[in-house]
């Protein structure tokens, strides 16, 4: 209860760079748990990540080191970050949502398991999104915010190219790769 109080209580104001906290809270979760511990300089990060696409920014923007930058990757459940961008730049955390009757019908409802007709603050649909990966929760999000995933879907579109990110495209509020 405290922590929906809490939550509940933040000016959205305040909240300009939550989005880079959130990047820099993934980021910190993906080096393995002795990497982080190491300082390094720009010129030893290669070593420390085997991933196949890797871009190291410096707060003022400058690439301190990259590794096949413009290659296209799936970003997976990284979507949900654009997502939750978009939910706390248009709503506020206290209002009320409604599950979807159709939730059930999610792909990869395995998280939450969100109930239809369950109602939750914003704030906590948000912490079940990014905390757990919830898809249920992204998507009952992306309804109440735009109707239909598909127009969520536009929505993100929209908001990562006034983002200046000319080379990301969004299907779905949950990061799964459209049907080809």
């Amino acid at each position: 209860i405290e922590a929906k109080t809490a939550t509940a209580s933040l000016n959205l104001e305040t909240m300009a760079p939550f989005p880079y906290l959130l990047v820099g809270l993934v980021l910190f979760n993906l080096y393995p748990q002795d990497a982080r511990l190491q300082r390094v300089d720009h010129t030893s990060i290669g070593p420390l990540t085997q991933a196949p696409s890797t871009l190291v920014v410096s707060a003022d923007g400058q690439v301190l080191w990259s590794k096949n930058p413009i290659e296209k990757r799936s970003i997976a459940s990284l979507t949900k970050l654009m997502t939750a961008l978009i939910i706390v730049e248009n709503h506020k955390l206290d209002e009320i949502v409604t599950v979807p009757s159709d939730i059930l019908s999610t792909i990869g409802n395995d998280r939450e398991h969100l109930q239809p007709g369950d109602r939750f603050t914003v704030a906590d649909l948000l912490s079940a999104m990014l905390i757990n990966s919830s898809n249920d929760a992204a998507v009952t999000l992306a309804r109440f915010h735009s109707k239909t995933v598909a127009a969520f879907a536009k929505d993100m579109n929209s908001r990562a190219k006034t983002l200046g990110l000319a080379h990301t495209s969004y299907d779905n509020p949950i990061g799964f790769d459209a049907p080809k």
